[in-house]
């Protein structure tokens, strides 16, 4: 064989293990019971439903090697925990767990990470999933994922406070943290620590009735998006939105929040181009005075204006209406009783 010949195999040769790589599914029976299909943008997406066994699931998990696998979903899935070095060898972007029931990420007592050999490819992981343990989970399970840019956990019952040893998950590699709709009551200071490169956090959905600045990051140079609608915050301590230079969107809709007190807005107010409060029955009394003039960035969630909840003199007046004189007139009203909201969200207690 000439050396032309030679170059020319070992280009097509090459050509070839990249196109088994990026576009290609392994063998059906060596996948099995999970499926594997090639969308048409030509990724690869691989399904495991109602696996209930670890040898079956490692099996299926490691005739994926080889591949490089857009997207791994676990439905319906009752095992107690993910077994050790399930995705070693793997490249996988994306996972995602779906309607199972997992006590822990991990085999109990052991930091034997399921996610060994992901450092370098997984970019997300998704959790949603009516799961009760969480609480009790070990997080140094995903320390491996140094390189995850998505994490989102929704729909984990009764998690009731997000710990400090969340800061075990991960590096600052991750830009949009979600602990949506689970019964978060609160988070302990210096729990997100660790996530200095956030963008968005989203903590929709909870039972979060405080913020405090230890609520964030410490250090977030470039949180952009605070979604905390869906709570029932009361009380926002005056220094929660400081040393944040890059928030443009706070989302707190339906919550308990009575006062726009300048003393906790007007210092990012400039900032900001999006305030959502809807659905919290504002009191617009002399404490809203600070507001008429500035810009309507409570308005900008969508075309129904803000308005005010309380006195009964002011409800249903759209804010933007209102004059400093006539703030200044109603004086100081005392915040009504809470509404009291019913919680859709979160269903088991302890």
């Amino acid at each position: 064989m000439t050396e032309k010949n030679r170059f020319v195999t070992l280009v097509t040769f090459c050509t070839l293990t990249a196109l088994v790589t990026s576009q290609t599914c392994p063998p059906t029976e060596d996948v099995a019971p999970c499926t594997c299909k090639v969308s048409r943008k030509g990724t690869v997406l691989v399904e495991c439903v109602n696996i209930n066994s670890e040898e079956i699931l490692t099996r299926a998990v490691q005739a994926l090697k080889g591949y490089e696998i857009a997207y791994f979903k676990l439905v319906k899935s009752n095992l107690s925990s993910l077994p050790s070095g399930l995705f070693d060898g793997t490249k996988i972007n994306r996972i995602e767990i779906l309607s199972s029931v997992l006590n822990d990420l991990g085999p109990k007592d052991s930091d034997a990470s399921p996610f060994i050999g992901l450092e370098d490819s997984l970019t997300e992981l998704v959790i949603f999933s009516p799961m009760k343990s969480v609480k009790k989970w070990n997080w140094k399970h995903l320390s491996p994922l140094t390189k995850m840019k998505r994490l989102l956990i929704n729909r984990c019952h009764n998690t009731l406070k997000v710990e400090t040893e969340l800061s075990y998950v991960t590096n600052s590699s991750v830009t949009w943290f979600q602990f949506s709709t689970c019964c978060i009551t609160e988070v302990r200071p210096g729990a997100l620590d660790a996530y200095q490169n956030l963008e968005t956090l989203d903590l929709m959905g909870n039972r979060l009735s405080r913020l405090r600045r230890a609520t964030l990051p410490k250090t977030a140079p470039n949180l952009k998006k605070l979604e905390l609608s869906r709570n029932m915050i009361s009380i926002i301590d005056v220094d929660t939105f400081t040393n944040l230079p890059a928030l443009k969107e706070i989302y707190l809709e339906s919550n308990d929040i009575a006062y726009i007190y300048e003393d906790v807005f007007g210092g990012i107010w400039n900032q900001l181009e999006l305030l959502d409060l809807k659905d919290n029955n504002i009191i617009c009394d002399i404490n809203l005075a600070w507001i008429v003039g500035q810009q309507m960035i409570y308005d900008s969630a969508d075309q129904v204006p803000l308005q005010c909840g309380y006195p009964s003199t002011m409800t249903g007046r759209s804010i933007k209406t209102l004059t400093k004189e006539e703030l200044r007139a109603v004086g100081v009203v005392q915040r009504p009783v809470g509404r009291n909201k019913k919680d859709n969200f979160c269903i088991d207690t302890e």
